[in-house]
């Protein structure tokens, strides 16, 4: 079996991200991590890859679909008021494989947006309440 190591480097064609590079490094130089360990690890550089295209990931479409929504809502929010109008433009098959539906997406987005603040007035709670 190799080591996990030997895998990493055995992966050089493998386009990450430095969060991902820096995660899987950390994993490797750790005495005390696993095969399993680097395997999650992976998992979020396979889905972030296939983001655009879900349906190609494999085993990891439903990761690939978590992030191709997020990545759809974040891009559409981040809109022109006047292109905001339109509704964001979700793969089909992430939508499929996630039963998502996007109809529910403004109440999905007022509870995240509540849950949100939730979280800030914990970590500030003097900026929240001015």
């Amino acid at each position: 079996m190799s080591s996990a190591r030997e895998l990493v480097q055995s992966c050089s064609n493998i386009f990450m991200l430095p969060e991902i590079h820096f995660r899987v490094r950390d994993i490797v130089d750790d005495s005390t991590s696993t095969m399993d360990d680097l395997a999650d690890a992976l998992k979020i550089e396979q889905a972030i890859r296939h983001q655009l295209s879900p349906q190609k990931a494999g085993e990891y479409n439903l990761h690939a679909s978590i992030v191709h929504l997020a990545g759809a809502v974040t891009d559409h929010a981040e809109l022109a008021p006047i292109r905001a109008e339109q509704s964001p433009l979700f793969d089909p098959f992430a939508l499929s494989c996630m039963q998502f539906n996007p109809d529910e997406r403004p109440a999905l987005l007022k509870e995240a947006q509540g849950q949100l603040q939730d979280t800030l007035s914990f970590i500030y709670p003097l900026a929240m309440a001015a």
